[in-house]
């Protein structure tokens, strides 16, 4: 019976003596777990940002392309050429 006793308490230790070392490798798991999801989320938001700066670029961009710039008429003495625009080779 003593002996039994003895046999439980030293596989007790050996028990929780696994248990510590497994608790301290869960622990940097975590923490490295932890770090990494900061990376990925610090990545998406790198990569959101260059697509919403590509497309504000590209909108500028298309837009500074497709704008017209007309010259604007003085209203002082004009002549016959300032009044009308020509389109297409036709006068207006």
């Amino acid at each position: 019976m003593v002996d039994r006793i003895e046999y439980n308490v030293e596989h007790a230790k050996e028990f929780v003596d696994r248990a510590v070392a497994d608790t301290k490798k869960a622990v940097q798991y975590q923490s490295k777990a932890r770090r990494m999801k900061c990376y990925i989320f610090l990545l998406i938001v790198v990569i959101v940002l260059v697509i919403v700066i590509a497309v504000v670029i590209w909108v500028v961009v298309s837009n500074a392309a497709t704008s017209v710039v007309t010259p604007s008429i003085s209203s002082g003495s004009s002549s016959a050429s300032q009044r009308f625009r020509v389109r297409g080779g036709k006068t207006l």
